[in-house]
């Protein structure tokens, strides 16, 4: 069916609607000058626009070939009343022409040619017509014909600037989708590199065990146990990042508040990742401070904080709390060299990381931009603070503002 009126945009409709009343009040006062009758043709004309505006606002789905046709059977009964004169046929087709010729289809605008020369025919073999302009015919017909070279002007612009509106919402449209293409490619790319290397562990460890436990000692059994936990925790810890994207780019994160102590949540994270003979030297001070939200997801950030510090940073660890306005701080620094100036508000987008030349460059880039969200969804933050050594802090809400040893 071609074009729908809803797909014209506003600018098109705005040109049409107030060309066409300018029209009909043009032709009304060429009228006045002229003829009686053309007044009430005027009068005509601007009912018809009204009409045609109010049909439009509340059928934005009729075709586009439907409103032209209209235009069609208005402007042939005017040559009916009027006769056909020459330069007025002339600039009726250009207006059917230039403005049907962007919307319609080929075989729509024959018809649309077709059914106007039906009109100018039809008009020619009459010999009487209700309305003639005498001695006014020259300043008649360069009165409409102007009405309808300005009125066709308007039109053509209007339509292409709804191209162009057009071509500009496809190309952006295009660029998103070539690059959500890109960011999904990356994505599988990083997720299978991710997800390989602690499968061909498990895997690898566990056929061992399954194959040599009568003998191996003791120790090598309880390592590779350790291994195996190790690895399996890791594999966790990634289809949970996956599992917050789709509440990551909505930014609707599960969260559920409540009151706990935060120097105990703390605890817990630190002596699991810093177990007996554990590499780094960690040191905390957290007082007994009563936070309001989610236990859990105030691990996981602080989980994603340490095991950035473990990863980047140096072998000194600290972690430690403050309060102000109504705020929990705690910051984790370790005594690495930072992030440089330029990246420290890039690493808080997703899939994003420090550039850096050693091995230990893994991970999905997800545990800081998911962090921050996490922060954010109860009330907090969670931002980059320039120190010797590197330094991540974050906030959440203080349950109440005293402190107790």
């Amino acid at each position: 069916m071609g074009t729908s009126l809803g797909e014209l945009g506003r600018r098109f409709s705005r040109a049409r609607s107030v060309g066409g009343l300018g029209f009909a009040v043009a032709i009304a006062i060429i009228g006045g000058f002229i003829h009686p009758a053309v007044v009430g043709v005027g009068i005509g004309t601007a009912l018809y626009n009204r009409a045609e505006v109010y049909y439009r606002n509340r059928h934005p789905d009729t075709p586009v070939f439907a409103v032209f046709a209209a235009d069609v059977i208005v402007a042939g009964i005017a040559l009916l009343l009027i006769g056909p004169i020459i330069p007025i046929v002339l600039m009726m087709y250009t207006y059917v022409l230039v403005t049907s010729i962007f919307w319609v289809t080929r075989l729509q605008v024959l018809l649309l040619g077709l059914t106007l020369t039906t009109f100018a025919v039809t008009s020619a073999l009459f010999d009487m017509h209700p309305i003639t302009f005498g001695e006014h015919e020259v300043l008649a017909t360069y009165g409409t014909v102007l009405c309808f070279a300005a009125l066709t002007l308007w039109m053509a612009e209007s339509a292409a600037g709804s191209i162009r509106a057009s071509n500009e919402i496809e190309r952006a449209a295009l660029g998103k989708e070539r690059e959500a293409s890109q960011l999904k490619d990356q994505f599988v790319s990083m997720i299978s590199h991710e997800l390989r290397t602690p499968i061909t562990s498990l895997m690898g460890f566990s056929e061992t065990l399954a194959e040599s436990w009568d003998a191996l000692d003791t120790h090598e059994t309880k390592e590779f146990l350790a291994i195996i936990h190790s690895e399996a925790s890791h594999l966790q810890r990634i289809v949970e990042d996956i599992l917050l994207i789709p509440g990551l780019e909505s930014g609707r994160l599960p969260i559920e508040k409540t009151d706990f102590a935060l120097n105990e949540a703390a605890a817990d994270v630190i002596r699991v990742m810093f177990a007996g003979g554990s590499p780094y030297s960690i040191t905390s001070d957290i007082p007994h401070i009563v936070v309001s939200g989610d236990p859990g997801r105030t691990q996981q950030i602080l989980r994603n904080l340490l095991r950035n510090a473990q990863k980047y940073g140096g072998p000194d660890i600290s972690v430690t709390a403050t309060f102000d306005a109504g705020m929990a701080v705690v910051r984790v620094t370790d005594s690495g060299i930072g992030v440089p100036v330029g990246e420290q508000e890039r690493i808080f987008e997703a899939f994003q990381q420090v550039d850096r030349t050693d091995s230990r460059k893994d991970g999905l880039g997800l545990g800081l931009p998911i962090s921050r969200a996490l922060a954010r969804a109860m009330g907090g933050d969670l931002w980059y603070e320039s120190s010797p050594g590197c330094t991540f802090a974050f906030s959440i809400p203080l349950k109440n503002l005293r402190a107790v040893a």
